[in-house]
């Protein structure tokens, strides 16, 4: 009875086996087939949809030209620090950063004076190896005061892996194309299909630059730095003052030179009397006319009073 089981175990395996090769014969034959039924047209776009499906099939047949999805994380970290030398601490970090594969990237100082501080501030930003942030975060702490720190993580890995693999599709289909190029029947022919290479090309191309940019930063972590130190301002003083004693010429000149400023201090009031009272004339003219007029009508009402009181 075992015997007989193993028998039609063994059976069954041969048979999905002898099915799973034939499914994936079909699927080539069908991709091929398509391929080169569209290439007896002029339907280009067809063409590239049957290059992606053959690309597709193979990659289905070969596994182990599969990719391998590493996780792509961008890391970023936000230090700001309060230091006694800001530029001793900036360049303490920016070494370690150097020595741990990373550069800067802009630098920019600036002084402001309020609160009766001065203000010197670095704003930096810099590049290092992700492994390295904890490792400058210490020490910057090490060096001077951190007031705050953040380590940031942007995880890309379906985003690189999304164009990388429509990269590799694309670059199947640019290879189809140059096979039918080769093989076109004629001139339209050829200028359509150097067209569709073109902006398959143009693609490709973009494609690339998104990969690099995603690779630098992953490869290299960005760091925004910002150190502070903050000086007393000293208390403003005019002048330098100094200790000495006067000669007697010297206190002769001190006095002389006080009396002529009295002096000349009183003509300038005579001055400007004389040519208030100038100015002033014609109003204190007719201002004494009117207190005259005023004073002899009060005086003829007084006698005139005074007649009428007296008895006849």
């Amino acid at each position: 009875m075992t015997k007989k089981r193993l028998r039609i175990a063994a059976f069954a395996a041969a048979a999905l086996l002898c099915l799973g090769g034939v499914t994936a014969c079909d699927a080539k034959s069908s991709a091929e087939d398509s391929y080169y039924s569209a290439s007896q047209g002029s339907d280009y776009s067809a063409m590239e949809n049957a290059s992606e499906e053959y690309s597709a099939s193979d990659t289905a047949k070969n596994p182990d030209s599969s990719v391998e999805f590493d996780d792509k994380i961008v890391r970023t970290a936000d230090v700001y620090v309060e230091s006694k030398d800001a530029q001793k601490c900036y360049d303490t970090l920016l070494e370690f950063a150097k020595q741990n594969g990373g550069s800067e990237l802009n630098i920019k100082k600036s002084h402001n004076a309020y609160g009766g501080y001065d203000h010197f501030n670095i704003e930096a930003t810099l590049k290092i190896s992700p492994d390295k942030l904890e490792d400058f975060i210490s020490l910057a702490e090490k060096t001077d005061k951190v007031t705050s720190s953040q380590i940031s993580a942007d995880d890309v890995t379906q985003e690189y892996y999304d164009i990388k693999l429509r990269l590799d599709t694309k670059k199947a289909a640019l290879s189809n194309y140059y096979k039918m190029l080769e093989e076109a029947q004629n001139v339209q022919d050829s200028l359509e299909i150097q067209r569709y290479i073109t902006d398959l090309t143009a693609e490709i191309e973009s494609m690339e630059g998104m990969l690099k940019y995603y690779d630098s930063k992953v490869d290299l972590s960005t760091i925004n730095l910002n150190i502070e130190q903050s000086d007393k301002l000293p208390a403003d003083i005019d002048g330098d003052f100094q200790w000495a004693s006067l000669s007697l010429s010297d206190v002769g000149t001190l006095i002389k030179n006080g009396l002529l400023g009295v002096l000349n201090l009183l003509w300038m009031i005579i001055v400007w009397a004389f040519i208030a009272v100038v100015v002033l004339s014609p109003i204190l003219l007719i201002a004494v006319a009117i207190f005259f007029v005023v004073r002899n009508f009060r005086n003829k009402d007084s006698n005139t009073s005074n007649s009428k009181d007296k008895p006849q």
